[in-house]
């Protein structure tokens, strides 16, 4: 996962909008889209509800994701 996408994702969790996340990042509302989209594919889900209970350890019903693609979805990496 990219760096820009762990942003996204950790805002994700705090349950901002992404419209909000768009305002936070100074990105485009769109930008933000693509971005959630390809965590949603990266990570084998179908919406923030199984996202978000992959994040915080759960499964939703979802598939497992791959390996390595939660290694600290919410750190902030230089």
């Amino acid at each position: 996962m990219t760096k820009r996408e762990r942003q996204v994702l950790g805002l994700i969790a705090e349950g901002l909008s992404n419209r909000q996340i768009a305002r936070t990042l100074c990105i485009a509302e769109a930008t933000v889209k693509n971005h959630v989209h390809s965590i949603f594919r990266k990570l084998n889900v179908n919406g923030r509800t199984q996202l978000i209970a992959i994040v915080f350890g759960g499964r939703a019903g979802a598939a497992s994701p791959p390996a390595g693609a939660l290694q600290n979805p919410l750190a902030n990496s230089a």
